[in-house]
């Protein structure tokens, strides 16, 4: 016949399947989603054990059982930085799981292709246009300006076309070789200047750029170059002893004698042009 029991004769022991150890029911966790339950101390010590090794998805310690223990689920034995430690592990893994995810599915590459040369190329060699999101390679770059003030354009668009982008002399100096810059401002410079107010020193050795102030009616006067007297009517040394229609119906002769060139241009049209040449105009 079975033996019945007083409530006080029941055993409120229970033996830890970890540390198989005899325990008192208080000190019990149960696994959350699960019949299991262990030590507090076992409990503590295996979910440390599992973030010790990069786990923070830490299930039931019996073999194949889906039960979960969780931070906030174990909070009330967990101590204080063990809690913490295991919200910061879950939010690393999270954060990894997202990049890994992205990165598995764009590669991402350090080299692009340059749109004029339609070469591989890579990123740090590359010069992007001013006002757009386009870019080129420095070499491809560079020669694109070189072939636009070969045909003397000195306002120079983005190669894209229709594309409001802009380069100019500034904004490329670091790329630029210096002939390159110090030509592309003095012809930005030139190009500034009114075409009836400029004009060049007669004489083939200096042929320094002047300027004529419009407002001023001028003849005989020295080049501020090369301090030789010229004619700024008729742009030519100055003819001595006959005035400017003399001399212009001789021309009409064919007997001139000047040789005319066109080299230097003034700087302060340009502010990249300071190293390159004094400015002048021609006023009385």
């Amino acid at each position: 016949m079975g033996k019945l029991l007083m409530v006080n004769e029941i055993d409120d022991n229970y033996v830890c399947e970890i540390c198989v150890k005899s325990r008192p029911l208080d000190d019990s966790f149960g696994v959350k989603g699960c019949s299991h339950f262990y030590c507090i101390d076992c409990t503590v010590n295996y979910i440390t054990y599992k973030l010790h090794n990069n786990e923070t998805h830490i299930t039931c310690p019996e073999a194949n059982c889906q039960g979960l223990l969780d931070p906030d689920f174990c909070r009330e034995i967990l101590p204080v930085d063990l809690f913490e430690r295991w919200g910061n592990a879950l939010c690393e893994s999270a954060v990894n799981e997202i990049d890994d995810d992205f990165f598995a599915t764009y590669e991402i590459d350090d080299d692009y292709v340059c749109e004029i040369c339609v070469e591989s190329r890579p990123l740090d060699d590359s010069f992007g246009v001013n006002g757009c999101s386009h870019f080129y390679c420095i070499d491809c770059t560079v020669k694109y300006i070189t072939s636009k003030l070969d045909n003397n354009e000195t306002r120079i668009t983005c190669p894209e076309a229709n594309c409001q982008g802009l380069l100019d002399p500034d904004f490329c100096q670091e790329i630029l070789p210096t002939e390159l810059f110090k030509r592309w401002g003095k012809a930005l410079c030139e190009s500034a200047v009114n075409g009836s107010e400029k004009f060049y020193c007669p004489y083939s050795d200096c042929s320094s750029l002047l300027i004529k102030d419009p407002l001023e009616v001028l003849t005989e006067l020295p080049c501020p170059a090369c301090k030789r007297h010229f004619c700024v009517q008729c742009k030519v040394a100055w003819h001595s002893g006959m005035d400017c229609t003399e001399f212009q119906k001789l021309k009409t002769l064919g007997i001139d004698g000047v040789d005319m060139h066109s080299v230097t241009i003034v700087e302060h049209l340009h502010p990249v042009l300071v190293i390159v040449a004094q400015s002048v105009i021609i006023s009385s």
